[in-house]
């Protein structure tokens, strides 16, 4: 019969312990465990203001999501080699995509650094990017909607690459989201049950369209993504009307489907992680992606970029540069 959980323990001594209830990390590789760590560290740490690198908040729903997943792995690292820092020494995390401190410099300009201090209170679309394509998509509403296909290219810097068709899970999908539960109230091993690996990889069945931008003012994303400016579209209704509007005569009874992406955990997957589309490992989790899918109406395997001219978005959006 298990114990009831200590309401008094720390809540990351609560995670360490509904890690060893469920240890879904022990058949994994070391090198496995490791990536996953590089992945987390990659999403924990975050480029402030002053151009100093900081850490992810536990007190917002993805900081808490994320220091959780980290508080399992470093238990995990204690369980195989004896210390919570021995797999990192182990295996290394030098290829952790990471941001790039500025300080003692600015990150960005003063408009972007006020964008960054009131982001929560306004719904924007963010598009970064190289500030001649930033400029003509102002200025003419030029812009290219590519094919998920596209970004399956490891010349792309590797925030961008990606393979947007399929994706690999650990196991079955569930109905419960580990986000959700409550370390106090729940045991993940109730929840999720005994761990059973069951490897499977998820499949688009035909190519789509995407264009996507960010809906979290992210200042490392400038680096990740080799930008040197930003567009804010401060009319995200008006822009999708616009956009539909343009791509109407290309994809004429194509399904539209605009979406904030969900982000998973391979070991943790929900029943969203069935619509490829919409969905993409946490690794990416930082990048906050908005994005705009259209879908065939029967399977296409190649598909051309389709190049839109939406007309001047000075109306409703704005151009600012870095520095």
């Amino acid at each position: 019969m298990q114990q009831p959980i200590n309401l008094n323990q720390s809540l990351y001594m609560r995670w360490y312990e509904e890690y060893r209830e469920r240890r879904y990390l022990q058949e994994q590789s070391d090198e496995v465990v490791a990536q996953r760590a590089r992945d987390l560290i990659s999403n924990i740490l975050t480029l402030e203001s002053n151009g100093k690198i900081g850490c992810v908040q536990g007190n917002v729903q993805s900081g808490n999501f994320l220091w959780r997943l980290f508080s399992h792995l470093l238990e995990e690292s204690r369980l195989r080699t004896g210390s919570h820092q021995g797999l990192f020494i182990k295996c290394g995390i030098k290829e952790t995509l990471v941001p790039k401190p500025t300080a003692p410099n600015s990150p960005a300009s003063e408009a972007i650094l006020s964008l960054f201090s009131e982001k929560p209170k306004h719904r924007y679309l963010f598009k970064f990017g190289e500030r001649k394509w930033m400029q003509e998509l102002v200025d003419e509403g030029k812009l290219r909607v590519s094919p998920a296909s596209f970004y399956n290219d490891d010349s792309l810097a590797p925030a961008i690459a990606d393979d947007e068709l399929s994706y690999d899970l650990a196991g079955d999908a569930f109905d419960e989201e580990i986000l959700s539960l409550d370390p106090f109230k729940t045991r993940l091993i109730d929840s999720f049950g005994p761990v059973t690996p069951r490897p499977q990889k998820v499949v688009m069945q035909t190519n789509y369209y995407a264009w996507c931008a960010s809906f979290g003012m992210n200042l490392r994303l400038f680096d990740d993504f080799n930008a040197d400016s930003l567009v804010v579209i401060r009319d995200v209704r008006e822009y999708s009307r616009r956009l539909i509007q343009a791509l109407r005569p290309h994809l004429g009874g194509w399904r539209f489907v605009p979406c904030a992406v969900h982000y998973f955990d391979p070991f943790h997957p929900s029943k969203k992680t069935k619509s490829v589309f919409a969905c993409k490992h946490f690794k990416y989790l930082y990048q906050e992606e908005f994005r705009y899918v259209f879908i065939p109406t029967s399977p296409i395997k190649t598909l051309p970029p389709i190049y839109l001219n939406l007309g001047p978005l000075k109306d409703i959006a704005e151009l600012i540069h870095r520095s």
